[in-house]
């Protein structure tokens, strides 16, 4: 008896005929990993439309126990290697982890599976069905599009059996056909009408399946892809910070104009990451939650347009450097340079004891650990430095990989340092701030008696600006924070001016305004910059919501500069929430784990335990691609290892990389 088959399964068919014959009319794509959506990609139209089917029933039975089974049938790989093939196809294709993709390359005899993350079976299950799949493929030289269709039924089925708890079953029959014993009309009048109610009645069901299976799909690829854009936005991140500290020395080593290419490339990464961050905000917020997944990859696609071109920049200045100079003398440069920074830290640790005898302990409360990070990052550069002196003789690419590692963790050091011998600068406009202030609510308070203003009505007002300006007054010494005392200063102003500003001509009336946004311009300025300094010395323990924090300030900020002269009450508000969200990222704890994946640092051996938790986001921002050397992080290259399958796939994140290898043999 024939088999029946629903509409559906009728058009898949047809559509599958259709596509086999416009294949023969243009040229074939199979030895490109190909994108799926389908149960069944044969791009080649190798199997009939019956077999294709009696594989895509297969499949289906298998997704009935939660297996997620993508097959691929292509003549060939182009010589790459089957697992990595197997998972760009997952990459381009958006997959869950825990999807399934078997590939077989039926004209070089080989097939592969890549996937399963936590999915529905365990990698020996995984492996006993590709066994399965192995047995009848074996039988079949050449391989016949039967066995293909067999193999690949016999690889669902093994799952399916497997994710049920059952034992794994025979391979399917791919021919669609079959014989009766019956040949009594009416009997077979009454089958046949009852066969066709239980086909639509399962083609219902399994459209209802199907749909719901389409959806949990979805959902789950959504949440892969928020998981990974959460991931990229943090490298990218970091790479940009890192690459900042190799454009300065680039710029010292090669000058303004070679180094232009180089600074154009981070700007456009610059832009696309404060963009992502934008659009983080989005993807987090529960109120459109219908729509995280791609905004999720609105983010992934902005961040694949220029993180590559960067990669790029930073490679060609690793190759320019190294040409002018061997690694013999790298390292000896660098040693020099370490020993010059051990000196400015001394001087950094006396210049931090003054300041705390001039300062209270509040305005100097994020400066108190620096000199201990930097002593740390100090010997993770020396460990880094003491690596590649001993692997130049025998391994000059290696030893080149380690003297970047040193030269970053040198770069972060110096901010360290830096953050301190830039303290009593930033303390001293603290303070100018604080005199402006106070000169300029106590102006405020004498034009309430200037413009005729009702005492009694204006009595609390003035009450609370003398507060203010007495507090003020008492910051300027060493005895309260003046940051506080600043707030309460801008405050005070500006709930007096808002009383005053009736009486105050128009022209008065804006020109206060003005001066008033202008300072709360200039002071927001202030602590954005501090806030980012504050990250980019401590990168390795700053999470991606405080490194969130920072881009909304800056942002703030952007908007305040923009609006100051042509609608300061605008800006006001706008200065106001830079500095708030810059409070907030000075004063976060740092992460418990720094990678922020629950994998500890990587690249630990740099000497150091508090210098590897600073430092594995230097391990992570870079590094050398060619020559055969190894990044000291041990990511293979952090981002520029290739960008397999867009630049999700270079991360190891995503369906790619997450899946911890596959499986692969010939047959």
């Amino acid at each position: 008896m024939t088999r029946i088959r629903t509409a559906p399964r009728i058009l898949g068919a047809a559509l599958v005929s259709l596509f086999a014959a416009a294949a023969l009319a243009v040229p074939a794509w199979a030895s490109s990993p190909v994108t799926v959506s389908d149960p069944v990609t044969d791009p080649e139209g190798f199997l009939s439309a019956d077999q294709a089917n009696s594989v895509v029933d297969a499949v289906e039975d298998a997704a009935h126990e939660g297996v997620d089974l993508y097959v691929v049938l292509v003549p060939d790989l182009s010589g790459a290697e089957p697992v990595a093939w197997c998972e760009q196809v997952g990459v381009g294709s958006r997959l869950a982890d825990s999807s399934i993709v078997y590939v077989i390359a039926y004209e070089e005899r080989q097939h592969t599976t890549c996937g399963n993350v936590d999915g529905a079976v365990t990698n020996a299950q995984l492996t006993s069905a590709m066994a399965d799949a192995k047995d009848v493929l074996a039988k079949s030289t050449p391989l016949s599009p039967q066995a293909t269709a067999e193999a690949a039924s016999t690889l669902a089925s093994s799952l399916r059996a497997a994710a049920a708890g059952a034992p794994s079953p025979t391979a399917p029959s791919a021919d669609g056909s079959g014989s009766s014993s019956f040949p009594i009309l009416p009997i077979l009048g009454i089958v046949a009408a009852v066969a066709i109610a239980v086909v639509l009645l399962a083609s219902r069901r399994r459209t209802k399946q199907g749909i719901a299976r389409d959806e949990a799909r979805t959902a789950a690829q959504d949440e892969t892809a928020v998981d990974l854009a959460n991931r990229r936005l943090l490298e990218a991140d970091e790479m940009i910070r890192s690459a900042d500290d190799e454009l300065a020395y680039a710029r010292a080593q090669f000058g303004q104009g070679r180094t232009d290419p180089y600074a154009r490339a981070l700007d456009a990464a610059r832009t696309a990451v404060s963009e992502g961050f934008a659009l983080q905000a989005q993807m987090n917020d529960p109120a459109l939650a219908a729509g995280r997944g791609e905004t999720a990859r609105r983010i992934l696609s902005a961040l694949d347009a220029v993180m590559p071109g960067l990669v790029e920049r930073q490679e060609e200045f690793a190759r320019l450097r190294d040409s002018e100079a061997g690694a013999a003398e790298q390292v000896a440069d660098m040693r020099t340079r370490i020993a010059e920074a051990h000196r400015d830290l001394d001087l950094a640790r006396t210049e931090l004891a003054s300041l705390t005898g001039l300062y209270p302990a509040t305005s100097l409360a994020s400066l108190m650990d620096n000199p201990e990070q930097a002593e740390a990052l100090l010997a993770s550069a020396t460990a880094a430095a003491d690596r590649a002196d001993g692997l130049v003789p025998t391994d000059p690419a290696a030893a080149l990989s380690s003297i970047d590692t040193a030269r970053r963790a040198l770069a972060m050091a110096h901010h360290q340092i830096g953050a301190i011998t830039g303290a009593k600068d930033d303390l001293d406009r603290i303070e100018e701030s604080l005199t402006a202030a106070i000169a300029s609510i106590t102006s405020d308070i004498s034009d309430v008696t200037h413009l005729g203003a009702d005492p009694g009505a204006f009595a609390p007002l003035v009450a609370d600006a003398s507060a203010a300006v007495e507090a003020g007054r008492a910051a300027r010494g060493a005895g309260a924070d003046p940051l506080a005392a600043l707030e309460s200063l801008r405050l005070a102003e500006a709930a007096l001016d808002a009383a005053l500003e009736p009486l105050r001509t128009a022209e008065e009336a804006r020109a206060r305004k003005l001066e008033a946004a202008r300072r709360e311009v200039s002071d927001a300025a202030g602590a954005v910059a501090g806030a980012q300094a504050h990250i980019q010395a401590r990168r390795g323990v700053i999470g991606l919501d405080v490194r969130s924090l920072a881009t909304r300030a800056e942002q703030a900020l952007a908007d305040a500069q923009r609006l100051v002269e042509s609608d300061p009450d605008a800006a006001i508000p706008r200065a106001r929430e830079a500095r708030s969200l810059s409070q907030q990222v000075l004063s976060a704890p740092a992460w418990a784990d720094p990678s922020g994946f629950g994998a500890g640092a990587p690249g630990t051996a740099t000497g150091s335990t508090l210098g590897d938790a600073l430092m594995w986001s230097v391990l992570l921002g870079g590094g050398r691609h060619s020559g055969g050397g190894s990044h000291d992080s041990g990511f293979g290259g952090g981002f520029g290892g290739g960008f397999p399958g867009g630049f999700g796939g270079g991360f190891g994140g995503g369906f790619g990389g997450g899946f911890g290898g596959g499986r692969t043999s010939s047959f």
